[in-house]
């Protein structure tokens, strides 16, 4: 069957309407995740782990004394997590989820000095 304006418009519609149920799990997902990360005090524990800023060769070099929340977190010491990132990118990834939250709830979304592209790409390694 040749394609139409009508079967087209049809097909995107129908993505759209799938689309629109993919944001609504995305919006309850990160929704429960950001009442679990204020409920655990995450952002305290992250701000404590351990911290290694990045060698030349982009290898975790010597452990920081003082956790410094703008080096990635030592991976060599903290196991487990996914990739070396800094305490301060993951806290901008969640305040780009908390606008995201904001956004699917009609609310107005308060001007960030974050740049959440250059966040996410840090973190997802884009």
């Amino acid at each position: 069957m040749a394609a139409t304006k009508q079967t087209q418009t049809i097909a995107i519609a129908n993505e759209l309407i799938g689309l629109a149920g993919q944001l609504q799990q995305i919006q309850f997902t990160a929704s429960n995740l950001s009442q679990r990360y204020g409920n655990q005090g995450v952002q305290a524990v992250l701000n404590a782990l351990p911290t290694a800023a990045y060698n030349a060769d982009g290898t975790l070099g010597t452990a920081d004394i003082t956790p410094v929340n703008t080096n990635p977190i030592d991976t060599r010491i903290v196991t487990g997590l996914n990739r070396a990132c800094t305490p301060q990118q993951l806290i901008a990834v969640k305040t780009i989820m908390n606008d995201f939250i904001i956004f699917m709830t009609s609310a107005t979304i308060a001007a960030s000095a974050q740049d959440r592209t250059i966040a996410t790409d840090k973190v997802l390694g884009g």
